[in-house]
C-alpha cells in the first residue's frame, strides 16, 4: 500500500508540477530551472527523478495564447490634458439661438433687410428709412448676441492656445469669459468714439455715420454667424473647426474693410493713400497693439 501511494505521488509531481508553474509565463519562453526548489519535494522523490524534472523544465517550451510584440520603446512623454465644463458655454449658445428664433418669428422682414444690407450696400438707405436702427428691439437683441458670442470665441482661442491662464478658482472659466466680454465692450466703444471724433475733425459726419452703421451691421451678422460655428467648435473640440471659424471671420472682416474703403472713396477731397492710412490706424493697429501686449505679458 505504501509503495502504491509513493508511486502515485511521484507521478503527480512529475507531470502536474510543471503545469502549475507554467501559469507564471505570459509568452513562449524557456522556464528557468532555479524556480523549482528541490528541497520542497525531495522528501517524496529521489535524486534521479528531481534531476529528470530539472532537465525537462530546461528544454520544454510552454505554449501560450499571447505572443510578444516587436515594437521598440523609444521614450516616455506626458501630455497635459485640460478638462472643462462645457455646460455654461452651451447655455450661452442656447440663449443666443433662442433670441434668434424669437427675432425670426416676430421681425423676419426687418432681419432680412439687415442681412441684405450686410451683403450689399444699396440696401442701407432702405434700412435707414425703415426706422432707427440702433434703438430697435431687433438690433438690440442682435447686438446682445454679438456681445455674448465674440467673448466666447476669444475664450475658445485662448483655451486651445493657452495665451492667458484660466484662473484656478471656482467659476474660473466664467470669470475669464467676463473679462473678455469687458475687453470687447471697451474696445468696441473706444472704436466708435474714435470714428465719431474723426468725423467731426475731418467734417465728414455723413460718411462717418454710414461707415459706423456698416460696421454695426457687420458686427450683428458676425455674431449670428458665430452661433452655429461655436456650437460645432465646442461640440467637436477640433482645431480644424477653430481654424475654419477664424478663416470665416477674416473673410468677413476683409469684406467689411472693402465696404468701408468704398464709402471713403465717395469723398473726392481725400486721396486713397490717406484712406488706407486711416483704415490701418483705426481697424488694424489696435489689434496689433493688443496682440503685442498679450505676447509681452503672456508669451505663447
Amino acid at each position: 500500500m505504501k509503495d502504491w501511494l509513493f508511486l502515485m505521488a511521484n507521478l503527480f509531481l512529475l507531470f502536474a508540477l510543471p503545469l502549475f508553474s507554467s501559469g507564471q509565463a505570459i509568452h513562449d519562453t524557456l522556464v528557468p530551472a532555479d524556480t523549482i526548489k528541490k528541497q520542497t519535494f525531495s522528501i517524496f522523490l529521489n535524486k534521479s527523478i528531481v534531476d529528470h524534472i530539472d532537465t525537462a523544465r530546461k528544454t520544454t517550451l510552454i505554449p501560450t495564447f499571447f505572443r510578444p510584440h516587436s515594437l521598440k520603446f523609444k521614450s516616455l512623454t506626458t501630455v497635459e490634458t485640460h478638462s472643462r465644463n462645457k455646460d455654461w458655454a452651451f447655455l450661452i449658445l442656447f440663449t443666443c439661438f433662442g433670441l434668434f428664433v424669437w427675432m425670426q418669428f416676430y421681425f423676419q422682414k426687418r432681419l432680412d433687410q439687415i442681412i441684405k444690407a450686410f451683403l450689399t450696400g444699396r440696401y442701407f438707405n432702405q434700412l435707414l428709412r425703415a426706422g432707427d436702427v440702433y434703438n430697435e428691439r431687433l438690433t438690440v437683441n442682435l447686438f446682445l448676441i454679438f456681445i455674448l458670442t465674440v467673448p466666447l470665441f476669444i475664450f475658445e482661442i485662448n483655451y486651445y492656445y493657452r495665451i492667458v491662464p484660466i484662473p484656478e478658482m471656482p467659476f474660473g472659466n466664467l470669470i475669464l469669459y467676463a473679462i473678455f466680454m469687458a475687453i470687447v465692450l471697451v474696445f468696441y466703444g473706444s472704436k466708435i468714439l474714435v470714428l465719431h471724433v474723426s468725423g467731426v475733425i475731418f467734417k465728414t459726419n455723413e460718411l462717418t455715420a454710414e461707415y459706423i452703421l456698416t460696421h454695426f451691421v457687420f458686427n450683428l451678422i458676425e455674431g449670428l454667424l458665430l452661433v452655429p460655428l461655436l456650437l460645432i467648435l465646442i461640440a467637436t473640440s477640433s482645431l480644424l473647426v477653430l481654424d475654419l471659424v477664424i478663416l470665416v471671420l477674416i473673410v468677413a472682416s476683409g469684406y467689411r474693410l472693402l465696404r468701408g474703403l468704398l464709402i471713403g472713396l465717395r469723398e473726392s477731397k481725400y486721396s486713397i493713400f490717406y484712406l488706407v492710412i486711416f483704415f490701418i490706424t483705426v481697424e488694424i493697429l489696435p489689434l496689433l497693439v493688443f496682440w503685442k501686449l498679450l505676447q509681452k505679458n503672456y508669451p505663447v
